[in-house]
């Protein structure tokens, strides 16, 4: 995890030397545990709980999900810098209780919707896909959901599409042609990337990239309020095995920027 609780103020990893770290009382956000300060070469510094902890907040990301989490957080805190502007990374509602769910980060700019940020990078089911961004369109927020990806090299044409890839890449669809990716180009860390997906066999997808946006122009287009969607309800797959709630929330590229 690389927020903490001191003196219940959050905390960022990065924020805190290893003096200040020792002599703080560090607790998890969570669970409110004790957690130690870690300094990392692989990624990111960040914290952890003792080996005496059961909680599992803060485990299982792979270092390819942290990194894309931080860096887009950066990217947002430098873009949003008026005053008034609500950027967490780690977020979860107050006063949800140990069934609320955490985001990845949370936004809210001072003039514009607010919007949660969710890297998936590891298996999941299409149901939780659905019941995620139902619950934080619940609370009157859009849901971005993002894969960490290198950039495609000239060999990289084709992506292998699981059930839930392929729901993603239908839910943040748009009005044109082809299915759409968000993607983070963690190679470069400043681009983020949005493909064109067309079916070539039963298991493998052709991959297009369409384009590529640096930061204050992906954010400027969400910002002027033209990268907010609603969805229809429809099913696809086989027998319409997968369904598609009518009426999620996500944001997506503007039709205009192709």
């Amino acid at each position: 995890m690389f927020a903490c609780l001191v003196d219940d103020e959050k905390r960022l990893a990065w924020e805190m030397d290893r003096r200040e770290a020792k002599e703080a009382d560090l607790r998890c956000p969570e669970c409110l545990g004790e957690v130690v300060f870690r300094k990392c070469t692989v990624c990111r510094d960040h914290f952890a709980h003792t080996k005496r902890s059961n909680c599992t907040h803060g485990s299982g990301e792979s270092p390819e999900h942290m990194e894309c989490k931080v860096s887009i957080y950066e990217d947002l805190q430098d873009y949003y810098t008026e005053p008034g502007t609500v950027l967490e990374l780690e977020y979860k509602p107050p006063g949800s209780g140990p069934r609320g769910k955490r985001a990845d980060i949370y936004l809210k700019p001072k003039h514009g919707p607010a919007f949660v940020v969710e890297i998936q990078k590891s298996n999941i089911t299409v149901e939780t896909i659905n019941e995620r961004t139902q619950y934080w369109n619940g609370l009157g927020l859009a849901v971005w959901w993002i894969i960490p990806l290198k950039l495609f090299s000239a060999s990289d044409r084709y992506l292998r599409m699981n059930a839930w890839k392929k729901h993603l890449s239908l839910l943040q669809r748009t009005k044109m042609n082809g299915l759409w990716f968000y993607h983070y180009d963690t190679t470069s860390k400043d681009k983020y990337l949005f493909l064109d997906i067309k079916r070539e066999s039963r298991s493998e997808y052709e991959i297009k990239l369409i384009h590529s946006f640096y930061p204050d122009e992906l954010f400027y287009i969400y910002n002027e309020g033209l990268g907010v969607t609603t969805t229809s309800s429809f099913s696809y797959g086989r027998d319409g095995e997968y369904q598609i709630p009518s009426g999620l929330n996500l944001i997506v590229p503007d039709n205009n920027y192709n």
